[in-house]
């Protein structure tokens, strides 16, 4: 098995919220700007936020954007 660059996150951004103060929802996050990546914990995070109640579980979808450096 071999992993490639390990990267950090750079912003959390949270759009198409009408119902919930965003500091709500960040303080639910698993995953923050400046850490390492980590799946487990973003699939983590989503399942939080869709077991809220407060959104539709199937629409939490991170749009995951990688940026270089060049």
């Amino acid at each position: 098995m071999f992993e490639g660059k390990q990267f950090t996150i750079n912003e959390v951004g949270i759009t198409g919220n009408q119902r919930v103060d965003d500091e709500v929802i960040r303080r639910e996050l698993y995953t923050r700007p400046g850490e390492l990546y980590n799946r487990s914990l973003l699939m983590q995070t989503i399942r939080t936020l869709g077991s809220m109640g407060h959104f539709n579980p199937e629409a939490v979808m991170p749009d995951i954007k990688p940026v270089t450096n060049d």
